[in-house]
């Protein structure tokens, strides 16, 4: 069976960086996307949660876990995410419940690149909330903030040095930028960089009103321990993603970078993004047919697509530049041979200064890092 080279409409996506995954999709089957014998190698679950659904939705996810542990058998889950808004959503009692069940049918990796995390907000940081999750072994805690408004410093560092005493191995910070502008947030990474967190993400810096380069936020993070990785992501010297960029080995998902070992992401609850070998899926939105599917002991999925063909040469050369910030160089590359719009594009980056030659690879400059998502863009549109 053969995907539909039909454009994919279905996936509704939340961000540029799903645009840039989800965009150049072609409709595909369930049997098209599961058609291969799941690979030995560790899987990533993303377990979704939020406000405003019925007291079964747990039972209702536990029956998804149950049916991909039939599908897969016996996995590793190299990361198991609580996403959303678990501690809002879930009691004590139901958190424990599900990350035992989670356990129960993929049991937890502990290597270098795995995660246990949880998703919250300033809301959440309670000592009770802290201690059920550090009692039930998470590792990574990644806090969401909204970048709107200047920090509140006297109520942000109480937060901060209470996260500290419970000795989290790594904590994020999502910084949601979009209704932002430069003061304020300089501002927030300034005061955020006090809690010392191994990793900041900032998400919605092209839908500021205010352009704010890359470059100039590489230059700002750099003196104060943070690298740049990928197009929104700074990390501190040492972190594992950044031993991962120097060894070029890096994956690009919708949940962040990654090692690229992972290769099936299973995302679970209403309206959940995963993503199966080079294919992805999107479970239904609402409740009800969530439900329903489960009912009749069928996967949820609304939408599923692949890449055309299951040509995947341009979204490798994507992959590299927003992942290593270079790409191998066009001219030895024959597979683009057939595709002259595609290195139409690395002309003119590297005309206006964007890209540099560097040996067998084109490198992203300085000046280029502020047109990263441009030159990705340019690409997706590159098909023939």
């Amino acid at each position: 069976m053969h995907a539909r080279q039909s454009s994919n409409v279905a996936f509704k996506i939340h961000s540029s960086a799903e645009s840039e995954l989800l965009s150049p999709l072609v409709n595909c089957s369930l049997d098209t996307l599961f058609k291969h014998k799941p690979e030995i190698a560790p899987i990533a679950l993303n377990l979704y949660f939020q406000e405003g659904l019925s007291s079964i939705y747990l039972h209702l996810i536990a029956q998804e876990i149950r049916l991909y542990a039939q599908r897969f058998g016996p996995q590793r889950a190299a990361k198991t995410w609580l996403r959303g808004t678990p501690l809002t959503c879930l009691s004590a009692a139901e958190i424990t419940e599900i990350v035992f069940l989670s356990a129960s049918n993929f049991q937890m990796d502990e290597e270098t690149y795995s995660e246990y995390g949880f998703e919250c907000t300033f809301s959440d940081i309670k000592e009770n909330n802290l201690a059920l999750m550090k009692g039930l072994r998470f590792t990574t805690i990644l806090l969401n903030i909204d970048a709107s408004l200047a920090p509140k410093t006297q109520q942000l560092w109480p937060h901060l040095d209470l996260i500290k005493q419970y000795k989290f191995p790594e904590l994020q910070f999502r910084l949601d930028t979009s209704a932002s502008d430069a003061a304020t947030l300089h501002h927030w990474l300034e005061s955020l960089i006090v809690g010392q967190p191994q990793l900041i993400e900032l998400h919605g810096l092209e839908e500021m009103t205010e352009p704010v380069m890359l470059d100039q936020l590489a230059k700002l993070m750099s003196p104060r321990g943070y690298a740049l990785i990928g197009d929104r992501f700074f990390v501190l010297e040492g972190h594992p993603l950044l031993q991962l960029k120097h060894l070029g080995t890096l994956q690009y998902t919708p949940w962040g970078l990654s090692h690229p070992q992972i290769k099936n992401w299973v995302g679970l609850g209403v309206g959940a993004l995963g993503k199966i070998g080079r294919g992805f899926y999107q479970n239904t939105d609402t409740e009800s047919e969530y439900q329903s599917n489960l009912t009749q002991g069928k996967l949820p999925i609304q939408c599923s697509g692949k890449y055309p063909n299951d040509d995947i040469t341009l979204w490798t050369l994507i992959e590299q530049l927003i992942c290593l910030h270079r790409t191998q160089n066009p001219n030895n590359l024959s597979l683009l041979n057939d595709n002259p719009k595609a290195y139409q594009v690395f002309h003119q980056a590297c005309n206006k200064g964007w890209m540099v030659e560097d040996g067998n690879y084109l490198s992203v400059s300085g000046q280029g890092l502020n047109h990263l998502r441009e030159i990705c863009r340019n690409l997706l549109c590159a098909k023939n």
